[in-house]
């Protein structure tokens, strides 16, 4: 389970988560992360700790008021921490297995054209390296690393100063495949293994916008179908073969490569993936209240659990489970594969990790794992 999550900001990127967020990998809830604004400070009474990624090795935690980053084996051991850039993170990934992570931008200057970022930071094996940010050769820039399994294969977002921007889909032993974009504000979400992708440049009027799906295979990235949709951002599954395209009513619930499918009634506020299929966060007409739906691939609803919109609930779940861990203000409530309470607790944070394995980062910063179901 890896993503990098800027908190609930509401407008697009990705994304992570992502989609990151950034990019949605492997069953982090993917919110709307919009790089054209710093993500504001969590409210007073939210946790001090959030998970960036977590997964069966590990977790990457961020601590908001001391603005320290640091990634922990499920044990609790501590395997590496550093100080935040200006403004706190920007964004963050898990790479292959946590608390290997990635973190690219910052506070400071994520959305903000005339601030380079920082060097893109790798961590691997606790050992830490940087990358330059920006178009190689064309000066300090900006770069958004979308997803990545190492820094061989991955997929990042880099800009000048002028402001061309592009994508660019690293795969390893080949020459990377290189996309035009208009600027950093797009959508781009990416599976677990990085062999499929998801692109959305947004229109700037009411028509829909330009998507477009890649595939990897042994040559490298290539575009594997182009399209249009009214969809500003979408959420794909963590194994690429699905992906949720928010519309301005509604979604869709579409295989990759196409640009329509099942409808899924609704305001999709955030979304993750179960072994079962979808889970789908609602809000009603009102903003008071959330509906987290689980859905199958045929678009029925299998089980719903009404919740207040405030303090606003993070659904969490895996593809290897029908767990879902729910995090709302300071407690976390896990549910079976039917929607049915197994337990709740107080908790900073929690994700699902396994069949039936659950992630709980305590109120102080402490890791545990427990078994649900």
């Amino acid at each position: 389970m890896k993503l990098g999550l800027l908190g609930r900001i509401p407008a697009r990127v990705t994304g992570i988560a992502a989609g990151v967020v950034i990019v949605g990998l492997a069953g982090f809830l993917v919110t709307r992360n919009n790089p054209s604004a710093a993500p504001p400070p969590p409210p007073s009474d939210a946790p001090r700790f959030m998970l960036m990624g977590a997964d069966s090795h590990g977790v990457v935690l961020q601590d908001f008021p001391g603005r320290v980053l640091f990634g922990k084996d499920l044990s609790d051991h501590l395997r590496w921490s550093f100080s935040a850039p200006e403004g706190g993170a920007g964004l963050g990934l898990c790479l292959s297995s946590c608390p290997d992570a990635v973190f690219s931008s910052s506070g400071a200057t994520l959305g903000v054209p005339e601030k380079p970022d920082p060097p893109v930071l790798w961590i691997i094996q606790g050992r830490q390296q940087t990358e330059p940010s920006g178009i190689p050769g064309k000066g300090p820039g900006k770069t958004l690393v979308y997803g990545a399994v190492d820094p061989t294969l991955a997929i990042l977002g880099q800009a000048d100063e002028r402001g061309s921007a592009r994508l660019e889909l690293r795969a390893p032993h080949v020459a990377p495949l290189h996309v035009p974009i208009p600027d950093l504000a797009v959508s781009v979400y990416a599976d677990k293994q990085l062999e499929h992708a998801l692109l959305i440049v947004p229109s700037a009027d009411e028509t829909p916008s330009r998507i477009t799906w890649f595939l990897r295979d042994d040559k490298g990235w290539h575009v594997a179908a182009q399209g249009r949709a009214k969809a500003s951002y979408a959420y794909l599954s963590p194994d690429g073969k699905w992906a949720i395209l928010a519309l301005p009513s509604d979604a869709a619930l579409v295989q990759f490569g196409s640009f329509s499918g099942n409808s899924v009634p609704g305001h999709v506020l955030s979304a993750t993936f179960s072994e079962i299929g979808p889970i789908i966060e609602i809000t009603s007409e009102d903003g008071q209240k959330i509906d987290i739906r689980q859905y199958g691939v045929d678009g029925q609803v299998v089980w719903s659990f009404p919740m207040s919109s405030l303090p606003t609930p993070i659904a969490r779940a895996a593809p290897d489970s029908g767990l879902v861990a729910i995090r709302s203000g300071k407690r976390c409530t896990v549910l079976d594969r039917h929607g049915k309470e197994i337990f709740t607790t107080d908790a900073a944070d929690c994700a699902i990790v396994g069949a039936d394995q659950v992630v709980v980062v305590s109120l102080d910063g402490h890791v545990s794992v427990r078994k649900a179901g």
